[in-house]
């Protein structure tokens, strides 16, 4: 009906415009939306710390993937103390529960959280004794024995031929080893300020293998097998 009153009110001679009539009943087909690329979902993040998970406050994320910053709540370093985590497997943001690859959880506190105050070093229970080994020579078993003295025979002093192997000393002092409850740190390195970075083993507080670098070291010498003490009073032993 709308087409037949638009031709009989048109004058003569004149172009009707057919748009407005929407043959096919269906009008302009509405372009397609574009598609949003999809967003990456932002991590998790808590108001506090778990239970039992230290917090690192004045945090930054390393190239490596590594988080340094102060730590607090942990049970192998002191509160206040500088530390410098194994590569993280999550995004790093403010409030996150993090985790490296050997399983350790650190919650990475908000920006502007003050720092906590550096505390007593934490101090680490003595390594029970070994049992006092018991003898049993030929004395102690039959008393009233005496050994018969063995006829000493002259000993001959070996001189070297040409002078070969004069001079030379052999140390007859044993390799150092770790104090008992002392970690060891092996394929270590000393950094700038004095620390060091290497693979902790002996550690009750990090898994086998776990890669840690330590505050400065203030007491010791930073040698293979020797033990150096940090200014928080942890201790390692270089291997």
């Amino acid at each position: 009906k709308k087409s037949e009153q638009a031709i009989a009110d048109a004058p003569p001679r004149s172009t009707i415009s057919l748009g407005f009539l929407d043959f096919g009943g269906g009008g302009s087909a509405p372009s397609p939306s574009p598609k949003g690329s999809p967003t990456k979902a932002a991590p998790k993040t808590l108001a506090r710390a778990p239970r039992g998970v230290p917090t690192i406050t004045r945090w930054r994320q390393n190239r490596d993937g590594s988080i340094s910053g102060v730590i607090s709540g942990s049970n192998a370093y002191s509160d206040g103390e500088s530390v410098t985590t194994s590569p993280i497997t999550g995004d790093a943001v403010d409030g996150a529960l993090v985790q490296t690859s050997s399983g350790s959880k650190y919650f990475l506190a908000p920006k502007g959280t003050p720092a906590p105050k550096r505390s007593a070093p934490v101090k680490k229970a003595p390594a029970p004794a070994p049992p006092a080994r018991k003898s049993f020579g030929l004395l102690s078993q039959k008393p009233d024995v005496k050994a018969k003295p063995k006829a000493s025979t002259p000993k001959t002093e070996s001189k070297p031929l040409f002078g070969f192997g004069r001079g030379k000393k052999v140390d007859p002092t044993p390799a150092k080893r770790a104090p008992p409850g002392v970690p060891r740190l092996v394929k270590w390195r000393k950094n700038r300020d004095s620390s060091v970075t290497g693979f902790i083993s002996g550690s009750p507080a990090f898994p086998e293998g776990d890669r840690i670098t330590t505050s400065p070291i203030t007491t010791g010498t930073i040698e293979s097998g020797e033990v150096v003490k940090t200014g928080s009073g942890s201790r390692y032993y270089l291997v």
